[in-house]
């Protein structure tokens, strides 16, 4: 800061400080409060944008004399950037009582130009009833010459350096004073808005920037005692003329004054918000660029070659590797001080490439942005566009021959054609192994930390196209990888012993800290097409990661994406204690995260394969079409996630779950996998098993979209899903097509399957066993033809909780019982929540039931709107429900069902008790269109609540039985109203309305009988028959009491 500038702003602070010493020691003045927010709209003076501003003046005031007051702003402009003053000042009514003096000062800072700029000001005014006269004088103080903007262009290579040229706008802060002249303006509305016009001069200058010299007029006036309206317009050499509206609020705890005087004494100051700014143009020419690692200016060594066909690269002219001497291979570069190495087109490099640390070697046209420490990112495809003409050459190329120096060996210990080093980077080459004999990567990443490959190609490579070793930093963005391990030689990759047959496309090893790729192809490699293993880093693939033709050795174990033994480690913190009651633990495992997944397997290998893993790998999108191998196969794998996405197989298993190293279709083992793959979609066709998981925990799903055949299609199978021991599994919207069977499922969480279509099914639809949640519902058998007489057997033998549900399913040409519910063996406490509701099913053949049931312990089952059509045979029966001996209560409710038999003794319902059951049974409709039908058939083992109501009955054929009650245990209630049963009066048959047939128990057993509304029987030859001496109670029939 000036020096004599610095004198006069503490001069002037410390007068006010005098100033305020100076009040009389007998003051009673009060701190008070005025305010006032507003906005300031368009460009001014010194300002590109409106701003809203909010200003607070507590001060000290004794009788209208003098004032002490603080000033505080704040403002905001309409970009959203700030600025502020911090300031006081002092006021007092000179002795004549005319005019009032003050001088004021602060600290002001502006970020309006997304710079800070500060300065310190001071002021002083002269105030009367009829106008003021006020000046400030403005400081800058700190750095107050910045860089705002930078503009940089013509960039290109002069000798060994980038240079390019720039226009740097800098910002100047101007010192500079302006003077303001104000005038009330006369005449009654003036007076009573108090309008004052206030014309302004202001000058300002600053280094190597004009000066600025300037007038601005001014209106300003109340609408409203609060709310003043101000007008400004200014116009000077440098912003030129601005026009200005704004408005503010005014507000405090003290009335507003109204007299002039009193008004000027409480105004506040005339100083600018911000910092008064200047531009001016700063031109840089042939600026080398910067290296932020070593602070110098980047070495660049140029290679350009065409070579010709057969004829060995020139190691004898010297170059000196500028842009205008480009080195004509590139072992002369090779261990010198190049920062960057640069490759232009159509060149081809024979030797292997070794990079220093921080060392670059790019090749001409790569999209690379270049770091600096000058000017940030510079993108180099512009930097070196204007080197040649040779636009229409392909991408360098690095492809080395064995012995590529005269008595030069092929050194064994370069295992990479491309060595990358710490810091390195890599970008826009084709790195091609065709012509080197000894067995090498691509490109080895091996023991290092942030480096970079871009825009890379690599193919025909004797081993992996990209080799990654124990490495940390590394980002790989843009790299197509194709035809690599053209040995098909065996690795152990350092975990498992001969896991692979052929080399794979990148291999990652032993990864403890971060990888990040971005749209990757790996295509046609030997062997699979990434393989992670080992280590407990990240394993980052943004964008798309698509393997494509890959295992082209037909390998056992190669897969499109490979992932097994991911670490899980656990660090202790002690906390600096003896005691382990405050240890922290925290588990850090390695990761594998692809956003977009695409894999295509023609050649018998796995779409991706998951071992031995206690990491996570999470696929949040994948299309993984195979053929001849799974598409997702996983094994003793602790967390994997598949998001979205679809899954299809053909000849082998979609989605297994099953360890190796046994047939991947059908072994049961104890490892577990814990997984969670929520996919859209799921096909197989001609494998084992459509979905196989074992010993797994965790849930696979595939969603549809409500279409038929959308949630996958599997076909040609043993079994369309295979589930032994494991969570959950669902489909939604599948079609399962000529399976033997559509499900065998054995101690499962939950297995749900809705809107499938099943067809050509050989053996049976569903085998479940302690499933505990079950659920079929909205799907369509039709056209199938199975060998077993029960289409689905839902069984238990545990003793827990079970959920079954088969709800809106449509059955066409049912086999001899669709759906069989039983516990086996000796349980007699596995309880049951079922529901059979709002199916159709047709049964054919002799001896068909729709359901049977036979449950011992406490059940809830419920048999609602169900249709069942038996079309054909004899001997069918609708509902079966059978419960075991045991001191449970089972309720059964089986309502508003229509059931019709075109055959002879058919039933609708038959439900026999061996344990207390509480039944209702209502509101079917039942009909009989062959002879000796049965509506309903009851019996109790034990004393038990039973209702039949509502039922319609209708017997068209003859020597039918309404409702039969063969036998019913003592203390038993049987509740009958509203059945209409309607007989065949003029058969010859016997026909019954209403059977009780026996009464069991001890010591003269009864059943009470409760009858509230009325029940109608017609054409019975037997219209009730009740036991003698047995029940109790009455029943309501066509009209009379009986009995």
């Amino acid at each position: 800061m000036n020096p004599r500038l610095k004198r006069l702003s503490i001069l002037t602070i410390l007068t006010l400080v005098a100033c305020v010493c100076a009040f009389p020691a007998r003051a009673t003045a009060q701190i008070l409060l005025d305010a006032r927010v507003g906005h300031t709209a368009m460009p001014a003076f010194g300002r590109e944008t409106g701003i809203t501003h909010l200003e607070l003046m507590p001060y000290l005031m004794e009788e209208d004399e003098y004032i002490f007051f603080t000033d505080l702003r704040g403002f905001l402009n309409n970009e959203g950037n700030v600025g502020g003053n911090v300031g006081m000042g002092y006021r007092f009514l000179e002795p004549n009582q005319v005019m009032l003096l003050g001088l004021h000062g602060g600290y002001g800072a502006d970020q309006s130009l997304e710079k800070i700029y500060q300065q310190m000001y001071f002021g002083l005014e002269g105030l009367t009833r009829f106008g003021s006269l006020t000046s400030n004088f403005y400081f800058p103080i700190g750095n107050d010459e910045q860089v705002l903007e930078t503009t940089v262009g013509n960039l290109r290579p002069v000798g060994n350096q980038i240079v390019l040229d720039s226009i740097d706008a800098v910002g100047v802060a101007m010192r500079g004073l302006d003077l303001n002249i104000g005038a009330y303006l006369p005449g009654e509305f003036a007076d009573e808005h108090q309008i004052e016009a206030v014309a302004t001069w202001y000058h300002y200058e600053g280094s190597g920037v004009d000066r600025i010299d300037g007038v601005k007029l001014g209106l300003e006036g109340q609408i409203v005692p609060s709310l003043n309206a101000q007008i400004g317009v200014s116009n000077d050499q440098t912003f030129g003329t601005n026009v200005t509206l704004g408005m503010t609020f005014r507000f405090g705890n003290n009335d507003i004054p109204d007299q002039r005087l009193d008004r000027q004494m409480r105004r506040f100051t005339d100083n600018n918000y911000n910092v008064i700014v200047s531009k001016k143009a700063v031109v840089g020419t042939a600026i080398p660029l910067i290296n932020p690692t070593t602070g110098n200016a980047f070495t660049v060594r140029h290679v350009q070659n065409t070579p010709i066909s057969g004829a060995p690269v020139d190691y004898v002219v010297v170059h000196d590797g500028s842009a205008e001497d480009p080195y004509e291979n590139l072992y002369d570069v090779q261990g010198s001080n190049a920062d960057i190495i640069f490759v232009h087109r159509g060149s081809v490099i024979e030797e292997q490439v070794v990079l220093q640390e921080g060392q670059m070697l790019i090749g001409e046209g790569a999209d690379y942005l270049l770091n600096t420490s000058n000017y940030n990112l510079i993108n180099l495809n512009s930097a070196f566009a204007q080197v040649s003409d040779r636009a229409d050459l392909p991408a360098p190329i690095i492809q080395p021959r064995s012995f590529p120096v005269p008595g030069q060996q092929d050194d064994p210990a370069k295992i990479g054609l491309v060595e990358m080093a710490s810091n390195s980077v890599l970008a826009g080459v084709t790195i091609d192994g065709s012509n080197y004999a000894s067995p090498s990567a691509g490109i080895l990443a091996s023991g290092i930390h942030d480096y970079r490959v871009d825009e890379v190609s690599i193919r025909n490579t004797k081993n992996e196209g990209l080799l990654i070793e124990q490495t940390t930093g590394g980002i790989f963005k843009d790299l197509l990888v194709e035809n690599t391990g053209t040995t098909a030689g065996t690795t152990n990759h350092q975990q498992s012993v001969n896991e692979t047959s052929g080399w794979d496309g990148i291999a990652i090893l032993d990864n403890d800290g971060e990888l990040q790729f971005q749209d990757i192809i790996v295509r046609d490699a030997a062997g699979s097409g990434v393989v992670i293993a080992g280590g407990h880093g990240d394993a980052v693939f943004s964008n798309t990661l698509e393997l494509t033709g890959n295992g082209t050795a037909n390998t056992l174990y190669a897969s499109g994406l490979e992932v097994r033994d991911l670490e899980l480690i656990t660090t202790v913190d002690d906390q600096g204690t003896e005691t382990t009651d405050d240890d922290i633990e925290t588990d850090i495992f390695g990761r594998v995260l692809v956003e977009s997944l695409i894999v295509q397997s023609p050649n018998g290998i796995d779409g991706v394969s998951i071992r031995n893993s206690t990491g996570l790998v999470d696929l949040f999108e994948v299309d993984i079409n195979t053929t001849n191998g799974a598409g997702v196969f996983t094994s003793q794998a602790d967390l994997v996630n598949i998001r979205s996405g679809s899954v299809s197989s053909q000849h082998e298993v979609s989605v297994a779950l099953i360890p190796l190293p046994i047939n991947k279709t059908g072994a049961i083992v104890t490892n577990a996998s814990d997984v969670n793959l929520q996919l859209d979609s799921i096909s197989a066709d001609g494998s084992k098993y459509g979905i196989n998981m074992v010993n797994t925990t965790g849930t696979i799903l595939s969603r549809g979209d409500g279409e038929a055949g959308s949630g996958g299609v599997i076909k040609n199978t043993q079994a369309a899903i295979h589930a032994v021991n494991s969570g959950s599994v669902g489909m939604s919207s599948p079609t399962f097509e000529n399976n033997l069977q559509v499900a065998s499922l054995d101690t499962v969480e939950v297995f749900d399957i809705v809107s499938a279509n099943i067809t050509g099914t050989t053996q049976s639809f569903i085998d479940a066993h302690n499933v505990k949640l079950f659920a079929v519902t909205n799907s369509l058998f039709e056209e199938n033809s199975l060998s077993s007489d029960i289409g689905i057997n839902y069984t238990a033998d545990d003793s827990t909780a079970y959920v079954a549900q088969v709800v809106r399913n449509t059955v066409h040409e049912s086999p001899k019982t669709f759906l069989n519910v039983a516990t086996q063996g000796n349980v007699t406490d596995a309880t049951l929540d079922f529901l059979f509701a709002n199916n159709s099913v047709q049964i054919l053949e002799n001896g068909s039931i729709a359901t049977t049931m036979n449950w011992t312990g406490p059940l809830s089952a419920s048999f609602d709107n169900n249709l069942i059509s038996g079309e054909e045979g004899t001997h069918q029966k609708g509902f079966q429900i059978w419960t075991g001996t045991s001191n449970d209560v089972a309720v059964l409710d089986v309502t508003n069902n229509v059931i019709g038999f075109v055959g002879n003794n058919g039933t609708a319902v038959e439900i026999l008790g061996g344990s207390s059951i509480n039944s209702v049974v209502s509101n079917n409709v039942v009909e009989f269109r062959g002879r000796d039908g049965v509506g309903t058939r009851i019996s109790a083992n034990a004393a038990s609540q039973i209702a039949v109501a509502g039922n319609v009955i209708e017997d068209l054929a003859g020597g039918a039985t309404g409702i039969l009650f063969p036998s019913i245990y003592d203390g038993s209630s049987l509740v009958l109203n509203s059945n209409i049963i309607s007989l065949q009066d003029s058969s010859v048959f016997a026909d019954r309305g209403i059977i009780l047939s026996n009464v069991t128990g001890t010591n003269d057993p009864f059943v009470e009988l409760i009858s509230t509304l009325n029940n109608t029987i017609t054409g019975a030859s037997t219209i009730y028959s009740l036991p003698t001496n047995a029940v109790t109670g009455r029943i309501l029939i066509n009209g009379v009491v009986v009995p």
